[in-house]
């Protein structure tokens, strides 16, 4: 017994220290305040005033189905700090010396495990408050040793990372419309880990291992493993786990018999059963329909991100991060043989080519004035040693070069809110929207003429492709479906829109013919494809093909008329312009603003009007990149508080309370659009989905309360994605 209390105190001093270290993080620069709710102190600095506004509602919802759900109450407010320190989704909780959440509140981008959400703060509260309820959870003798030694004293914090952070995760996806446990981005890795026998043993289940799917282990396949063990056991497993475990006096002695009926290896046994009955069914019904078996062009013990082929297809360049090389920038020939490490320690998501083949661009992170890591645009040229840096602390990604090679279109980030911005010859930026309704924007890809941009859009819970024109104003939403949409790009003729979808449950990739305005099958696969790129001569198509190990660059060819019909695109109620209108050829669209940021295109979402600035062109873009750059920080800006209001089809005007006539069958409609959107997620998932509460016997609860809960969680509407965080201490998500 004082063995194991020596060793709580050890790790006590441990977090403790890290958390002071933690707080010397932040820019000094930052002028803080604090909000008070019943339960909370939200503390945020400028320029994050909406969302602390908005988090005062989320976090005592968060409160009062948590508290209930988990059986715990704090005996204090729980401390909670906003920070827009980072271009990367994250967050952590801990509860030493007092219980905290700090949250940055930058959203998940397309390609992130954490991107099934529908609002990003409710995501990461929920996994975060899960955490606090849990770890604080203490009685018996633990309890009566806590009254004289503090609250070092915390058995739950010793409990295995798994249990950990998969019950947070369990909550994040129980509790909201989102979360990993049903994302198809965690079930193609478990699928995968399954299939190719790779699941990892109960053991290694805290996923300390260095290969993938390594930190997200705890949190995927413990998620899974704790849904298995409660629809085994009760709803309230989990809390009696928390309270039973909270209470026990040998913390190494895991009590599972006492809690779930049954050993955690007779319950892994189980779930591992479960699993390979469930994805030997999905691989059967995929290879009934004919498997694509593609071409493996790397070999990497790692994963390799973003393919491009160079304008004249004599390159291919992609990104690697491995075990054994690190990261990397690799090259290979048009036929994607003979690669070889171009730039040693540099990373990138996705690349987009100077129109002359001889530079290519691309955003990675880097530390900014000591305090932020911010992403930022970069430019290589062949022939030449190293990179340059196109912008400095700008919040810059997604880099798109026009066909033409005078214009740069780029995504910025600041306070959960994405724009579309022009980059000049002289670095500086040129906002094209502005939005403040956490809108996310995704890797644009200029239609051929560079008329039209493509780009994957999130907005109120759903991810679809949009095409916009190039002055950034919307023109059509392509894809309308409860499912992520992400990685367009254009074929070299410009007749079809090329993306990945996961809307059969395993992320696929799709083709929408522009002129038809029909929807393909791409691929077929049993892990998952994502980041098509085509080759100049429309012949092959290379594409980031998931597999147990990494994700890995493979080739297939580029054969439409192999491609499975999967007929009509629906029409969106607003923005009904025709596809192909965007076929080379068509009518001229207005050229994007180059002068200053006036008049700038101000949206409540991807809809919105806006002009264009004076029409000059800047001289050729990449020719002589100088060396300057221009910074942005928090924008002082109007931040008008968000109402949750019905919303027509994805139209952004918010609909009246009073309606009657017209207005009361569109409102209508948009219902049934909603429960037909559910129904198709819940079809895909099954009976994975943890089982609602009982919220009928929460006598604290107004009978409106109970109305709104019951229709969040019965429904498991995926609106939206949740996202779910780190743990207690510094263990954040990947």
């Amino acid at each position: 017994m004082l063995r194991t209390l020596l060793k709580s105190f050890a790790f006590g001093l441990v977090v403790t220290f890290a958390q002071a270290a933690e707080a010397a993080t932040y820019d000094p620069e930052l002028d803080w305040r604090t909000l008070q709710t019943p339960h909370f102190n939200i503390t945020f600095h400028q320029g994050e005033e909406q969302l602390a506004d908005e988090l005062t509602v989320i976090a005592e919802s968060a409160w009062d189905v948590l508290t209930v759900d988990m059986a715990l109450v704090p005996r204090r407010r729980v401390e909670v700090v906003l920070v827009d320190s980072t271009d990367v989704a994250n967050g952590f909780a801990y509860t030493l010396p007092v219980n905290t959440i700090v949250l940055y509140v930058t959203a998940p981008q397309e390609g992130s495990g954490l991107a099934l959400y529908e609002d990003w703060l409710a995501a990461v509260f929920t996994h975060e408050l899960a955490h606090i309820l849990h770890l604080d959870n203490l009685s018996g003798l633990p309890g009566a040793l806590g009254l004289v030694m503090g609250r070092i004293i915390s058995v739950n914090r010793l409990s295995p990372l798994w249990m950990i952070e998969g019950q947070a995760t369990f909550m994040e996806t129980r509790h909201t419309t989102g979360g990993r446990g049903r994302n198809p981005h965690s079930d193609m890795i478990l699928r995968m880990a399954t299939l190719e026998g790779s699941l990892p043993p109960l053991g290694a289940m805290d996923g300390f291992m260095s290969g993938p799917p390594g930190g997200n282990t705890r949190y995927l396949f413990g998620q899974s493993l704790l849904d298995s063990m409660v629809r085994h056991s009760s709803d309230d497993a989990l809390t009696r786990w928390n309270t039973t475990y909270g209470a026990w006096i040998l913390p190494y002695m895991l009590p599972g018999r006492q809690v779930f009926g049954q050993s955690f290896h007779a319950a892994y046994a189980t779930w591992e059963a479960e699993l390979e009955a469930r994805y030997a069914a999905q691989r059967d019904a995929v290879m009934a329909e004919g498997l694509t078996l593609p071409i493996i062009l790397t070999q990497i013990d790692g994963s390799c991100y973003g393919p491009s082929f160079s304008p004249q297809g004599d390159h291919l360049v992609f990104s690697c991060n491995d075990r054994d090389l690190g990261s990397a920038i690799w090259l290979a020939n048009g036929e994607g043989g003979e690669a070889e490490v171009l730039l040693q320690d540099r990373a990138a998501k996705a690349f987009t080519w100077r129109p002359d083949g001889r530079a290519f661009a691309w955003s990675s992170t880097h530390v900014v004035n000591d305090f932020n890591l911010y992403e930022d645009i970069y430019l290589h040229k062949l022939g030449e040693d190293g990179a340059t840096r196109l912008t400095s602390g700008a919040r810059a990604r997604d880099p798109a070069f026009s066909p033409d090679g005078e214009r740069l279109l780029v995504i910025t980030n600041d306070a959960q809110n994405n724009d579309l911005a022009l980059l000049r010859v002289d670095q500086s930026l040129t906002p094209l929207t502005q939005h403040t309704d956490h809108t996310q924007l995704s890797t644009p890809a200029f239609s051929p003429d560079g008329r039209y941009v493509a780009m994957s859009v999130w907005q109120d819970g759903a991810r679809d492709i949009w095409l916009y024109r190039a002055d950034g104003q919307p023109h059509r939403r392509i894809t309308f479906d409860g499912h992520t949409d992400r990685d367009p790009t254009f074929s070299p003729d410009g007749r079809y829109l090329l993306f990945s979808s996961d809307r059969d449950g395993i992320p696929n990739l799709y083709a929408v013919d522009l002129a038809e305005e029909t929807l393909f099958k791409v691929t077929n696969v049993l892990g998952g494809a994502f980041q098509p790129a085509i080759h100049p001569d429309g012949k092959v198509l290379v594409y980031q093909h998931y597999q147990h190990i990494g994700y890995q660059i493979a080739l297939i060819p580029f054969d439409p008329s192999s491609w499975r019909a999967l007929g009509a695109l629906p029409l969106p109620v607003e923005h009904r312009g025709a596809l192909k209108l965007a076929l080379p050829g068509g009518p001229p669209v207005p050229d994007p603003p180059i002068g200053g940021a006036e008049p700038l295109t101000q949206t409540k979402g991807v809809g919105g009007g806006g002009g264009g600035g004076p029409n000059r062109r800047p001289a050729p873009f990449a020719t002589s990149p100088a060396t300057s750059g221009v910074g942005r920080r928090h924008r002082d800006r109007p931040q008008p508080r968000r109402r949750r209001v019905l919303r027509l089809l994805g139209a952004r005007a918010p609909l009246p309370r009073d309606l009657d006539g017209p207005a009361a069958a569109l409102r209508l409609a948009y219902g049934v659009q909603h429960r037909l959107w559910a129904a198709r997620r819940a079809l895909h998932l099954g009976d994975r989905l943890p089982a609602p509460l009982d919220l009928g016997r929460e006598p604290h609860l107004s009978h409106r309360q109970r109305l709104r809960r019951r229709r969040r969680l019965d429904h498991h509407q995926p609106l939206a994605p949740h996202r779910h965080l780190g743990s207690f201490c510094h263990d954040r998500a990947v």
